[in-house]
């Protein structure tokens, strides 16, 4: 009984049905440098913010961290989303994938969140999110 009511928590955690309070409404548009440079400012509000999405880690699946830059090299951490992978499709015909996180790394995009504390760091808690540019020129 205990080990099943531990793995339906887990279930719960993992599919975001326990969330934290969410953030109030509407959206204001906000760049990564105001966030980071006025975070208090900007806790627990709903906000949209546009930048780069990349992976500031060593390896996608093993050192994920996911960090939202702007033309100045402001970052903002983010938290997944999405998840990394999908199984694929059983036999029997082609099925649309889901969408998983590395469909926006390297993307200019648009998210819509709240800003979060999260022990002595902050993190962008994603809400919506759009690609606004599909390739990023170098």
């Amino acid at each position: 009984m205990k080990r099943s009511i531990a793995i339906a928590c887990a279930v719960l955690a993992a599919a975001g049905c326990c969330k934290r309070q969410s953030c109030d409404r509407g959206a204001a548009p906000v760049s990564v440098a105001a966030l980071a440079a006025a975070p208090a400012t900007y806790a627990d509000r709903t906000v949209a913010v546009t930048g780069i999405l990349g992976n500031a880690g060593g390896n996608y699946f093993t050192d994920l961290r996911v960090v939202l830059t702007d033309s100045t090299g402001t970052a903002l951490s983010v938290q997944p989303w999405l998840p990394t992978s999908v199984p694929p499709p059983r036999p029997g015909g082609p099925r649309p994938r889901p969408a998983v996180l590395s469909d926006y790394l390297g993307k200019t995009v648009k998210l819509t969140g709240c800003l979060r504390r999260d022990g002595d760091a902050l993190s962008f808690e994603v809400q919506q999110a759009e690609i606004v540019m599909e390739e990023n020129k170098q």
